[in-house]
């Protein structure tokens, strides 16, 4: 008994420790910056954020191509996924069977061609290539089952009460963030447009408040009735992850904002 005691406070401690470091650490302030750049069809996006005294460092750039970096300390990784290509066997080795099937040879059992290097059997091509057909058809299964609705889907899909909870939930939400972050240098030089008026109404009265903390570095020329954006948006800032990490506890504890981001 006492030795179980004992392991529950080693495990108690551990895991309190492990709890107060991962805390410690939201203590510290995330720096961030953002640049957008428009002119036509050319664009540019870069975003870097540093933390922990620029010990750690994750960076995201577009240029044509999509560059993400990480750096921890002084170790650099290279977040950009490569695109394997998937070969598609099935059709080899239906051939396989044929030819195993046609073969006149007096060994029946193999196939006259290779397979990366290795004799196969007509049994091991038969069998593989019943299984792929097996895992085709799975992986046909799960995507169709994975298929979710849009937010903007789901909704419309609400009722009048629950539109209007969510609509102000997330109005909030974002007046919070804006709290938080609160950007120490920004510099918006565009023209902008929407199909909605009220909507280009609504953005125009949120960068009115970034207006009168930033006053000329702000220079925003509204487009109505059309779908536009062309200019350029620098914004600098930082923020305590602790605050971020609040909002977020807030927003999986509420039942209502949960269920419509993650139901189907």
């Amino acid at each position: 008994m006492l030795i179980f005691i004992k392991i529950l406070k080693i495990i108690l401690i551990t895991v309190l420790a492990i709890i107060l470091f991962f805390f410690l650490l939201t203590l510290f302030s995330v720096n961030f910056i953002l640049i957008f750049d428009k002119n036509k069809d050319k664009y540019r996006f870069d975003f870097k954020v540093d933390y922990l005294l620029k010990l750690i460092e994750f960076k995201i750039s577009i240029l044509e191509k999509l560059k993400m970096t990480l750096r921890v300390l002084f170790i650099n990784i290279n977040l950009n996924k490569k695109k394997r290509v998937k070969k598609d066997n099935r059709h080899n080795n239906k051939i396989y069977i044929k030819l195993a099937k046609a073969n006149n040879n007096k060994d029946k059992n193999y196939i006259p061609l290779k397979l990366n290097d290795k004799k196969v059997t007509y049994k091991d091509a038969k069998k593989y290539d019943k299984r792929l057909d097996k895992e085709l058809d799975n992986n046909e299964t799960k995507k169709s089952n994975i298929k979710k609705k849009s937010l903007l889907k789901k909704y419309k899909e609400l009722d009048d009460d629950d539109k209007e909870y969510i609509k102000n939930y997330f109005a909030s939400l974002v007046k919070n963030i804006l709290n938080i972050i609160k950007p120490k240098d920004v510099k918006l030089d565009f023209t902008f447009g929407l199909e909605d008026p009220y909507t280009v109404g609504e953005i125009l009265a949120v960068l009115g408040v970034l207006y009168n903390r930033f006053g000329d570095s702000i220079k925003v020329k509204p487009v109505f009735n059309k779908n536009l954006f062309d200019g350029k948006i620098y914004i600098k800032g930082s923020f305590r992850l602790i605050n971020i990490v609040i909002l977020a506890i807030k927003l999986l504890l509420n039942k209502k904002v949960r269920e419509f981001i993650w139901k189907t």
